[in-house]
């Protein structure tokens, strides 16, 4: 979640800013909201698989006959 909130915390520093970005920090922006979307995706995607694994496993699996 941490790198989602820096892309918002970057886009909400830029709006309460009193004048127009800079092309600079425009391209900042997009990156860091590009970066932290995929981040932020690819670790919740990554723990909620380890969750499911490990914590959300059936202790007694259905044996066949």
């Amino acid at each position: 979640m941490e790198s989602l909130a820096l892309a918002v915390v970057t886009m909400i520093q830029g709006r309460l800013a009193d004048r127009e970005p800079t092309e600079q920090e425009m391209s900042d922006i997009l990156i860091v909201m590009l970066f932290g979307l995929f981040s932020s995706i690819f670790w919740l995607t990554f723990s909620y698989g380890i969750f499911k694994k490990f914590v959300r496993a059936d202790p007694n699996p259905p044996t066949r006959r």
